[in-house]
């Protein structure tokens, strides 16, 4: 659903006179300390993003030094980005940053549903368990290993897709907002659904051309982008659309309404059974669920 012109226009007039704030992810979390963090899960980003984006810090650096150079203190407090990056227990101190994910069989939300799970943990463990929901309930394909060890996979929708919208949900979501996250695969299409806005000048027509990478949490975003989780070029939103059509989908459709939604189409399922018919004879049952990362 495209936005009107005098919706935009009244969008950005709110937006320009509304008083200086604080981005959410730089807030202090409240009464939240180094013992509510996961060291072991420092250190271990620390490692990926050495390998990743040739991070400068040393894989023995402390916690707090750690903190520091990613700017997750704020008067010496931890903020709400550190927890959502690093915290052992995020939801107790964020309790809306949670992923809802629903399988339903047909095109419309209706009970009983047959799968639903809700996800807790840090944005990182949240996007994998996420994509991995997805993955493990749409068709994929097998090939041989006539040119690999590992024989190549091909979901339904690429999983490049996938991942990018569920990592856009949760990087840029409004945590101010008590609703969850929540990914919602169809018969007929997967839909993304996070709180929040597109910050001006981003309109939902601008993001099928490159356009300003404006993410709505910049510490939450700059820390995914050191461990490749997302870029900061401003195409992902292109690169879902090039990489549907390359696959024979509809393109994806992007909506602003009291949510920011995401919706995927999904292939005719005359095209999804032979691929499930495909993976089945390639190597037997296929693994519900491989990991995202």
């Amino acid at each position: 659903m495209a936005e009107t012109e005098a919706t935009e226009a009244v969008r950005i007039a709110e937006w320009e006179t509304a008083p200086a704030r604080e981005m959410v992810d730089a807030v202090p979390c409240s009464e939240a300390t180094l013992d509510d963090l996961d060291l072991e899960g420092m250190y271990r980003f620390v490692r990926i993003a050495r390998r990743a984006r040739q991070f400068p810090l040393s894989a023995e650096t402390p916690p707090e030094d750690l903190l520091r150079h990613l700017n997750l203190l704020n008067g010496g407090r931890l903020t709400n980005a550190a927890m959502l990056l690093f915290g052992r227990v995020p939801q107790r101190f964020l309790n809306s940053s949670v992923i809802e994910c629903a399988h339903f069989h047909g095109t419309v939300v209706a009970e009983p549903i047959p799968f639903h799970r809700v996800y807790k943990g840090t944005a990182f463990a949240l996007v994998d368990q996420a994509v991995d929901f997805v993955l493990g309930k749409i068709a994929l394909s097998v090939g041989t290993r006539a040119e690999s060890v590992q024989a190549p996979v091909a979901y339904e929708i690429p999983k490049q897709v996938v991942t990018e919208a569920i990592v856009n949900a949760v990087a840029h979501r409004d945590y101010t907002d008590s609703g969850s996250t929540q990914v919602m695969l169809f018969a007929d299409r997967l839909e993304v659904m996070n709180p929040g806005r597109l910050p001006p000048p981003l309109t939902v027509e601008k993001l099928r051309v490159p356009h300003p990478s404006l993410p709505g949490n910049p510490l939450l975003a700059e820390s995914m982008y050191l461990l490749r989780y997302i870029e900061k070029m401003g195409i992902g939103t292109v690169d879902m659309i090039r990489r549907c059509v390359e696959a024979g989908l509809r393109e994806p459709e992007f909506e602003v309404g009291a949510r920011f939604v995401t919706r995927i189409w999904r292939a005719p399922k005359t095209k999804r059974e032979p691929l499930a018919r495909e993976a089945w004879e390639t190597c037997g049952k296929v693994d519900a669920a491989p990991s995202s990362r």
